[in-house]
């Protein structure tokens, strides 16, 4: 009979010995050691590349540009600004392209109307010159009207020799201050 009992023990043994190594043992008190590390489950994330810029199509530039305010399109010069003769108020010729392109550029911006400024050289009386500057715009004024942009979205106004463009006093600096220049501002 002990034969037969260890030979049960033996078998019982050999039978919970796989189960019994597959076990890790606990330890009974934490000890110092390296903190448990904690893994986080990430997702594979790969960047979408952003999307190229595009230009923008003709239709959408031209919505762009309407969009700018007149003290952008001021800024840019836009509409040119035409010089006079000594004493003169009449459109020279070299000015009349300029006048054509900026007579264009009105008629397609509806939604401003433009100031015509009138500048003299400091020669002259106070009086005089803001006269002359009168003739001087009102001369572009009506060469503009001429080309086809309404009477009622163009005012004059006449600065005389109050607003010189070059302040020097010789024939150079004369010659830049007599000018009509054009302000875009809002209806």
């Amino acid at each position: 009979m002990r034969n037969l009992f260890n030979v049960v023990l033996a078998a019982s043994l050999l039978l919970a010995l796989p189960a019994f190594v597959s076990c890790k043992a606990k330890p009974s008190s934490p000890g110092p050691g390296p903190a448990p590390s904690v893994e986080m489950e990430t997702e594979d994330v790969t960047e979408t590349p952003a999307p190229s810029p595009r230009r923008p199509t003709e239709m959408e530039s031209e919505r762009i540009e309407s969009s700018l305010s007149a003290e952008a399109y001021n800024r840019e010069n836009v509409l040119k600004t035409v010089y006079f003769d000594f004493d003169r108020s009449n459109i020279k010729d070299e000015y009349k392209a300029a006048l054509r392109q900026n007579a264009s550029w009105i008629k397609e911006h509806t939604e401003f109307s433009v100031m015509i400024e009138g500048n003299c050289d400091e020669r002259g009386t106070n009086e005089y010159n803001l006269s002359l500057g009168d003739r001087r715009a009102n001369s572009t004024k009506q060469y503009l009207t001429s080309l086809g942009v309404p009477a009622n979205r163009l005012r004059t106004i006449s600065y005389g020799e109050e607003r010189p463009a070059v302040r020097q006093h010789n024939e150079s600096a004369w010659s830049k201050n007599r000018r009509a220049e054009f302000r875009i501002v809002d209806r």
